[in-house]
C-alpha cells in the first residue's frame, strides 16, 4: 500500500506553474467579490470592481500579490492618458485601495 501526501489546508498553496498563480489570482478576486456581496453592495458595484481589479492585474507583470505603488501609479496615470474622468480614476483608485486590504487582512 502507498501512502499519498497531503497538503496540510493550514499551510501555504505551493503555486509552482503560471497557472497556478493564474487560478489563486482569480480565486483571490473571487473571494473579495463575494466578500462584497455578503456585506450586501449591488450586483452592478461588485461587477465593476471586478473588472477594474482584473483591468488592474492585466497590466502586471508578475502576480497580484507582487504589486507595487508604482504599478499602480502606472495603471492610473494610463487611465488618465486614456482620457477616463478624474472619478474614473479615482473610483479604480478606491477600488483597488479596499482589494489590497482585504488581501492583507485574508492573507
Amino acid at each position: 500500500m502507498n501512502l499519498a501526501v497531503v497538503r496540510n489546508l493550514g499551510s501555504p498553496r505551493a503555486l509552482r506553474t503560471g497557472q497556478d498563480v493564474e487560478d489563486f489570482e482569480r480565486e483571490i478576486v473571487d473571494q473579495h467579490a463575494l466578500a462584497m456581496a455578503a456585506a450586501g453592495l449591488s450586483d452592478g458595484h461588485v461587477s465593476r470592481t471586478r473588472s477594474t481589479i482584473i483591468e488592474f492585474a492585466r497590466s502586471l507583470t508578475g502576480p497580484l500579490w507582487a504589486a507595487s505603488c508604482d504599478d499602480a501609479d502606472r495603471f492610473l496615470a494610463e487611465q488618465r492618458r486614456l482620457g477616463h474622468a478624474v472619478s474614473t480614476r479615482a473610483g479604480k483608485a478606491g477600488a483597488l485601495a479596499l482589494f489590497y486590504e482585504f488581501v492583507v487582512r485574508r492573507y
